[in-house]
């Protein structure tokens, strides 16, 4: 099983209680950089492509095995990719060859890039040394280039790729950067589809109700080649050509106008299409309105907080709340490789109060293991002390679930899905 590297927690672990505010303060550990442990935020994008979009699960590998044996191994779904490549594509290393072999780390970059050029005859690998080729950073006025960045271009159109993108690090707690994995397929992947492709999509993130920091998502997916674009359904209508609208832990409820263009975008007149992401933080306090659209779609909320001191990423007081799957549905993630698992930190359980109704379908996404329990003291609040009881309720619970509404247009199936 792997393992994340410790994280920088300001608590005693050494006691037996901690404040709930420790573990809720950490929200970026939803949407954080994981190590070689697979992150909530990988499985979201994974979720985000299959369910809603397109399947990046198996076009992109999103971390390379760092591995003795496949560190430098291209991946069989991206050498099928690469494959099927019919444009001419420049990769161009703003290094000495000699320079990214010799260096540590990279010289796995290296290894992985060349596989490129050996797949396909159409994408041209080039090593470009900047203090000897004057002019070249004069071709991309708009970028800031330095040594051992990469451009992927095809024709007009390029991406520029930092050096330290290639790369998945961590901090070791002293505030120095440790290599956890290579980043190099996924990048390269993405940005010889941006440079091929016609279409983003575009997401809608939703404003206006204290939602909270997505910054990092969009990171991710960006680097994925969606758009976004900012949305406070208070004021404006949903963009009814973007592909899904995410809303992110609010802590102000949605009114029932605001509820109703949810609807109205989901039904997109009947044409379906669009997907409406929900992210429910177990500190929220009770929302009403949105909690009745998750439930009217058949996914409910319940309250607390999910703990497991058997399958935890540590096994201290404040590793118990970053749980491992017990259960994921690879018809919506996508197969996971053997070894690493999920972190479902700081989650609420959803129950499926149906399985089909009126016309929408509802499916676990990820669940914990049997062993996981439910900390429930009723309000929680950053006072409440963490105090696990043998009464607790057990799992396992789900943390992710989908519903989908299916219909028939000009004999064609489509669907609206609610992700929660």
């Amino acid at each position: 099983m792997a393992k994340k590297n410790k994280k920088n927690d300001n608590l005693d672990q050494s006691k037996r209680s901690a404040k709930v505010s420790a573990f809720f303060a950490k929200r970026s550990v939803r949407y954080g950089g994981a190590a070689t442990l697979l992150t909530v935020i990988i499985i979201v994008a994974v979720i985000l492509i299959n369910v809603l979009v397109s399947s990046l699960s198996t076009r992109f590998t999103l971390s390379a095995d760092m591995t003795t044996n496949k560190r430098s191994a291209l991946s069989s779904e991206s050498i099928k990719f690469v494959k099927n490549v019919g444009k001419q594509i420049d990769i161009d290393v703003l290094a000495e060859e000699s320079t990214y072999a010799s260096t540590s780390n990279y010289n796995s970059c290296l290894l992985i890039l060349r596989q490129y050029a050996q797949n396909n005859t159409k994408i041209h690998l080039n090593f470009i040394d900047m203090d000897k080729n004057a002019t070249f950073a004069s071709k991309y006025p708009n970028e800031t280039l330095s040594q051992g960045d990469i451009i992927v271009k095809s024709g007009d159109t390029y991406k520029h790729i930092a050096s330290s993108d290639l790369l998945q690090t961590t901090s070791d707690g002293t505030g120095n950067s440790v290599v956890t994995g290579n980043n190099t397929e996924q990048v390269i992947d993405s940005a010889i589809s941006y440079v091929t492709s016609k279409d983003f999509p575009t997401i809608i993130v939703s404003s206006g109700h204290n939602e909270a920091d997505s910054t990092n998502l969009q990171t991710l997916l960006t680097k994925n080649n969606y758009q976004f674009e900012t949305t406070d359904l208070s004021t404006a209508n949903a963009d009814q050509n973007a592909k899904m609208i995410v809303i992110d832990a609010p802590t102000a409820d949605f009114t029932a106008a605001e509820i109703t263009k949810l609807d109205d975008y989901l039904y997109n007149i009947g044409n379906y299409g669009k997907s409406v992401f929900l992210l429910f933080d177990p500190q929220q306090s009770s929302l009403p309105n949105l909690e009745g659209f998750a439930k009217k779609w058949g996914i409910g909320l319940s309250t607390g907080v999910i703990y497991d001191t058997t399958n935890a990423w540590q096994n201290t007081t404040n590793g118990y709340f970053d749980v491992l799957e017990g259960n994921m549905n690879s018809t919506y993630t996508g197969k996971i490789q053997s070894g690493l698992h999920a972190d479902l930190s700081v989650s609420r359980p959803l129950t499926l109060l149906f399985t089909n109704q009126d016309g929408i379908a509802t499916d676990s996404v990820i669940s914990t293991n049997s062993t996981a329990k439910l900390w429930n003291p009723g309000s929680l609040s950053s006072q409440t002390a963490f105090t696990p009881s043998s009464t607790d309720q057990s799992g396992p619970f789900n943390v992710m679930a989908v519903a989908t509404k299916s219909a028939t247009v000009n004999n064609k199936a489509v669907n609206s899905n609610v992700l929660v």
